[in-house]
């Protein structure tokens, strides 16, 4: 049994402890521990543009409008294409443990840039106007490939319709590669229909390569290929979504109209994005292989065709074909080493940088 006085002193010690603890709570009043804000990208720009964090889209960022996103801390990889898809602008940007990073995407200054090397570029690819080789920029876009609605005339080769997307803009030729510069890169004149404005035809696809490859050779700082064949129906149609991108008489020379020739380029009505003869006068050779089920199971995004074939698509129509066949979404497939005096083509031109 513990005696009175220890307990007594035990009973002082605890009463003091107590009071020192209601003390030290009173005179020293709640905290809560300050919370820090959590790492952020505030991100503005001075183009529209669709922008990626770490290859994650964050959506259309309008002109002049601001973006914050929670970021983690450390070194993050910042890509913005603008909206038209002719200026790309990348860069590396650290986040901080806490507080907000702020980031400008300065398209218009790359822009600004790409402009004058552009134009450098294009005094050093000048061509004489006689040879009419000149490019029109498609945009990035999304269409519906294949048979357009309420067309009869459809092939199977021609379906599904599917939309596919266009990811990055190009220059495609405003009119057939014509006879002149056919010449002027080949030396020779492999056309049934003479005229130095007309297009070269009689050509194949193995043709046009060697074309395509001397022309290369000459580096005026670009790089010319045929188009795909989504890209050429992208820019065929032009927005439109019907067999044609307008009256057949008035846009294309074919069966009724031609007199059983072709014609020089650009006598005809061009679609809405400027270019002539997408419909009529030469077939087009693109750059893809055929197969007839392609369609079934082709990328939805900037489809290449098959990987390997035997034959090689044409687009467009020609003089010689009757109307039905005349229009934006029908196939011609033909082996890549055969000539005829219907077989032509336009180019796709890339800057070389």
């Amino acid at each position: 049994m513990v005696p009175k006085a220890s307990r007594q002193f035990i009973y002082f010690v605890c009463l003091m402890l107590a009071s020192a603890l209601f003390a030290s709570a009173q005179l020293r009043p709640d905290v809560t521990p300050e919370k820090k804000p959590p790492a952020s990208l505030k991100v503005t720009t001075d183009l529209g543009c669709d922008w990626t964090l770490d290859g994650v889209s964050h959506g259309r960022l309008k002109a002049g409008n601001t973006m914050t996103v929670q970021a983690s801390p450390g070194k993050h990889q910042v890509q913005a294409p603008s909206s038209d898809g002719q200026v790309t602008w990348q860069s590396s940007v650290t986040v901080a443990q806490t507080g907000q990073k702020a980031l400008q995407i300065p398209l218009s200054s790359v822009r600004a840039k790409q402009e004058k090397e552009t134009s450098e570029r294009g005094r050093k690819a000048q061509y004489p106007a006689n040879l009419r080789f000149e490019f029109v920029r498609i945009a990035p876009g999304e269409f519906d490939m294949g048979c357009s609605p309420g067309d009869s005339d459809c092939s199977s080769d021609e379906k599904p319709q599917h939309q596919v997307r266009i990811s990055k803009g190009f220059e495609i030729g405003k009119y057939l590669v014509t006879q002149a510069m056919w010449e002027s890169v080949m030396g020779s004149n492999p056309s049934h229909f003479k005229g130095a404005d007309r297009p070269v035809e009689n050509v194949s696809w193995n043709d046009v390569q060697e074309f395509l490859q001397r022309l290369n050779a000459r580096n005026d700082g670009y790089r010319y290929r045929l188009p795909t064949e989504a890209e050429w129906e992208y820019a065929a149609r032009a927005g439109s979504k019907s067999a044609r991108y307008g009256e057949l008489n008035a846009v294309a020379w074919y069966d009724d109209n031609s007199g059983k020739e072709t014609h020089p380029e650009g006598q005809k009505q061009p679609n809405a994005w400027g270019l002539y003869d997408m419909l009529g006068n030469v077939w087009e050779w693109v750059q893809d292989w055929y197969s007839g089920s392609y369609y079934q199971q082709s990328p939805g995004t900037d489809p290449q065709g098959p990987s390997s074939g035997s034959s090689r698509v044409l687009r467009g129509g020609s003089w010689d074909y009757i109307d039905w066949l005349v229009r934006a979404s029908y196939r011609l497939y033909v082996e890549p080493g055969n000539r005829y005096n219907n077989f032509g083509f336009r180019c796709v031109r890339e800057a070389v940088k």
